[in-house]
């Protein structure tokens, strides 16, 4: 089959950790053995690389030249300077990147050395995305991070002048002798070089440690807010859900999940897309064998809606088709979205666009326009 269709992203998932944090619920695990593990999860990659390429020629998908490329985990910059070695030989015959690419790769303050970021910078990594979740050591204990403030401070500094995003919690336990200041963390950050915010609201299940201490809807949101309104207020864009980013420092591999582009995946429990034929599919675990999902037509579409709406654009041009009927129905949703604060007043009427306070009702706004027959 001749190949139609070019991907050029791609999301690898490094699955081990020193230490497992006790609100995650990723996959990943902690080695006994680092080295031997290593070369297992590498031997894992070429297997990978070689079902999935199988697959795509079937498909009529092929890679072209990466714009992104992301190292998510688990702990990917535990893979040190012997793993950048590794991947650079990967890549020989598999992948190039393109003029203008963005390569991420997480990093946990605690776990990562000289050597290995550079090792990594020099084969091609020119961004990454800091675990950092509060800059309060009371919270970074109950988080169970394994990370000191120390160690933040020394991350902070080895990324100056560099491109880097940083991972902020919210809606952690809370006490009244605890009062968290957001405003001090995030300005902190800013001081030392953030361009990008990835701003998280804590989920756990009901036997979470801390269950009984977690804050309230109604104090999640006004954290949520706070926050929004303190990065705007620093030049932050609000671009989607939970990302806020400078001018030009969006990140560009996530913008492709939101926008329904293709994205492929190798390691364990990595999750690939391919655009337009809607293949959805995810490695299993230490399975060699990957799960596939073919969505329909009015699944896709559905998912369209929902990324959209996490986004700052929204849904663009949304009453265009709409009958006389169907636009009633819409204005009398909009203008209760509008009252109730969930619309953002600086877009176009014509666009569905979210406020931060409408991001969190987003579902309740999904609902909404399902019942009124204005999606499917």
């Amino acid at each position: 089959m001749t190949n139609r269709h070019q991907v050029n992203s791609l999301y690898l998932h490094y699955p081990h950790c020193r230490h497992l944090c006790n609100y995650c619920d990723f996959f990943k695990s902690v080695p006994a053995d680092f080295d031997q593990a290593r070369e297992s999860f590498q031997s894992k990659l070429e297997r990978h690389w070689e079902l999935q390429a199988q697959w795509f020629e079937k498909l009529g998908y092929s890679f072209a030249p990466l714009e992104t490329l992301y190292f998510g985990g688990g702990t990917p910059s535990l893979w040190d300077y012997t793993g950048a070695q590794w991947f650079e030989s990967f890549m020989q015959g598999r992948l190039t990147l393109a003029k203008n690419y963005e390569w991420t790769m997480e990093v946990n303050p605690a776990a990562w050395t000289e050597k290995g970021l550079s090792a990594w910078e020099a084969l091609g990594v020119n961004r990454f995305s800091m675990g950092v979740q509060s800059l309060d050591a009371r919270y970074l204990k109950v988080l169970d991070r394994v990370h000191s403030l120390d160690d933040v401070e020394a991350l902070l500094t080895r990324m100056k002048g560099k491109h880097f995003s940083v991972d902020l919690m919210l809606g952690l336990p809370f006490s009244a002798e605890w009062k968290r200041d957001l405003k001090f963390e995030i300005e902190s950050l800013i001081e030392r070089g953030a361009e990008h915010f990835s701003v998280y609201i804590l989920t756990v299940k009901n036997n979470y440690k801390h269950f009984k201490e977690l804050p309230s809807d109604e104090q999640i949101e006004a954290e949520f807010v706070l926050t929004s309104d303190i990065l705007r207020a620093h030049g932050f864009d609000h671009y989607e859900v939970s990302n806020f980013a400078k001018a030009g420092a969006r990140a560009k591999h996530n913008i492709r999940y939101w926008q329904g582009k293709s994205v492929a995946a190798i390691g364990p429990s990595a999750v690939g897309y391919l655009a337009p034929t809607g293949h959805r599919y995810k490695w299993k675990g230490q399975q060699d064998e990957f799960e596939i999902e073919e969505l329909s037509s009015e699944a896709i579409e559905l998912e369209r809606v929902y990324l959209s709406l996490r986004l700052d654009s929204g849904l663009v041009d949304f009453e265009k088709g709409f009958s006389p009927e169907q636009k009633a129905r819409y204005q009398i949703l909009y203008q209760g979205w509008l009252n109730a604060g969930w619309i953002n007043l600086n877009s176009d009427r014509k666009d569905l666009c979210l406020s931060p306070a409408g991001f969190l009702m987003m579902d309740s706004v999904i609902e909404s326009l399902m019942k009124a027959e204005l999606i499917k």
